[in-house]
């Protein structure tokens, strides 16, 4: 079973990260939120304290995975393929309070009717390059995440040391994730969500075009898009209070409070 780390008290808030990363990346907002939720710090499936339990391969996998150790009801806050984790788990019968995706898409790859997302051949040559040189593959993904942000080097720096406090993930689920990330397609789980949703996207994220945002929007027109200028696939550490005005903007009021001065651009 997958284990968990619980802070803080309140409305039950969990935290899942995105490929090849830990729930370590989010210790720059875990401050904040701790002191108005009870934060949920899911490692997923192969990553970080979790490097050593993988289920099974597939997305569903996953998904059930998390649910044996999360509270029903809860917000989920998902970056990147933690996106692709949270929908199909609302996909599979969990009643979410609220789901807000951060750089996320419920589809990665490109296809004919959902053009704004990466080319298949860019996850396959990352497979290609995990296989042969674990290394590079990892530095090259943590430069994709950083590209197009003004201070690059910094926010690669803060990436690696994420990665490094949380510990590397197997190399079987890397490889499970990039599965996922290139076959899986719940658009479906996106435009039924039940509860409240949201999405933030990076102006100039080389993994999730912003332009996804339309497409995004017209298949859920109840949820809240928004596109954070400047910024690439980790806005919520390279701009952090862009990021929580937004959720301040959405999110109940009694429980954000006034978050305005409390973290730091």
């Amino acid at each position: 079973m997958l284990t968990k780390k619980v802070y803080g008290a309140g409305p039950d808030l969990v935290l899942l990260h995105g490929w090849s990363m830990n729930s370590a990346v989010w210790a720059p907002l875990l401050p904040l939120l701790q002191t108005r939720y009870r934060v949920h710090c899911v490692d997923l499936p192969g990553h970080g304290f979790n490097r050593h339990y993988l289920p099974g391969l597939t997305l569903r996998d996953w998904s059930q995975a998390l649910r044996e150790i999360i509270p029903e009801n809860a917000q989920l806050l998902a970056w990147s393929l933690g996106g692709l984790v949270a929908l199909d788990l609302c996909a599979s019968g969990y009643s979410a309070n609220r789901v807000d995706l951060i750089a996320s898409t419920p589809c990665f790859v490109r296809r004919s009717d959902w053009p704004d997302a990466m080319r298949e051949v860019a996850l396959d040559n990352f497979a290609t390059s995990l296989r042969t040189d674990y290394r590079k593959t990892m530095r090259d993904f943590l430069a994709l995440q950083a590209l197009g942000e003004e201070h690059i080097k910094i926010l690669i720096q803060d990436l690696n040391t994420a990665l490094t406090a949380g510990g590397e993930p197997s190399l079987e689920a890397l490889t499970a994730g990039l599965h996922i990330l290139r076959n899986s397609d719940v658009r479906a789980a996106w435009q039924n969500l039940q509860c409240p949703a949201s999405c933030l996207l990076g102006e100039k994220d080389g993994i999730v075009p912003a332009k996804a945002a339309l497409a995004l929007q017209q298949l859920n027109a109840q949820a809240n898009i928004y596109v954070v200028p400047r910024s690439g696939h980790a806005p919520f550490i390279s701009h952090p209070q862009q990021c929580l005005d937004f959720w301040r903007s959405i999110w109940p009021s009694n429980i954000m409070g006034n978050v305005i001065s409390e973290v730091k651009a």
